[in-house]
């Protein structure tokens, strides 16, 4: 991956979460949004975007899967045609359902990032499925390999971050959004983004965006003050890891998963049941 020369950046970044695609989730609402969403990601020193509309979720305006890979398929068409400073590459954000093993079978190659093993997997924000350790088992054995999406934004990890360890130690991987970083979501967001980041439970940071507006497509910023608190290593969720997912690689090692509450005193867990 060569670096950014015409801006100044060190990194060329790798955004693996963004809601680009015009018209069909809540995300960029018109092509011209579409446009300028790329532009900012040009201006922060993103060189490939993957395209990662919602699919099966109730963020869906289109709720046609084949309509929502039929627009991503064109965006990455036109982006390549027009000689877009941006990639754009096909994917989606693929939310738990009790059927996604069929989905995935049926739909692997739209489903994936990039058309590769991995696929952004959503629960939503309020619960974790029943059966959902058991399904990362299954699509494991099938030889796929979830990305977590912005697990700092559940409910039920924020209360129980060991969940991500154990995700992890069954060989998923796990996205924090840039924005976590900066209390953007809640301080609840921003301490369990860094909680996973210090125990080695991050493998990729990603904008999450849905706009040119408040949810941009950018990610150097919080890059490069992770780097300045210590995080020297912040540019490979962003580049090297993204890298390896889209080439359908084995990732790179970002160090040894840690439970996130092995330290947690007794009396923590007594009055998390009155929280």
């Amino acid at each position: 991956m060569e670096a950014n020369e015409n801006k100044g950046f060190s990194q060329s970044y790798i955004d693996l979460h963004c809601h680009l695609v015009a018209n069909v989730d809540d995300g960029a609402a018109s092509e011209e949004e579409t446009k300028r969403m790329l532009d900012l990601a040009e201006r922060d020193g993103i060189k490939t975007i993957v395209a990662t509309p919602h699919v099966f979720s109730s963020h869906c305006s289109e709720k046609d899967p084949r309509k929502i890979f039929e627009a991503v398929g064109k965006l990455v068409d036109a982006c390549s045609k027009s000689g877009s400073p941006v990639a754009v590459l096909p994917g989606a954000e693929v939310f738990f359902t009790s059927n996604l093993s069929d989905y995935l079978t049926e739909y692997r190659d739209f489903l994936t990032l990039n058309r590769s093993s991995y696929f952004l997997l959503e629960f939503p924000f309020d619960f974790i499925f029943h059966g959902a350790t058991d399904f990362i088992y299954r699509v494991m054995m099938e030889g796929l390999i979830p990305i977590i999406a912005h697990a700092e934004r559940n409910r039920i990890i924020q209360r129980n971050p060991r969940l991500v360890y154990e995700m992890v130690q069954m060989g998923a991987l796990c996205q924090v959004n840039a924005a976590s970083f900066t209390g953007y979501f809640g301080e609840m967001e921003e301490d369990l983004a860094r909680l996973l980041l210090r125990n080695n439970l991050v493998h990729v940071i990603a904008s999450d965006a849905h706009s040119a507006g408040d949810r941009r497509p950018e990610l150097s910023a919080v890059i490069e003050q992770l780097s300045k608190e210590g995080f020297s290593h912040a540019a490979v969720f962003a580049c090297d890891v993204p890298l390896a997912i889209i080439n359908d690689e084995g990732v790179p090692d970002t160090g040894s998963p840690e439970d996130p509450v092995r330290h947690k005193r007794f009396f923590d867990f007594f009055l998390d049941k009155f929280k």
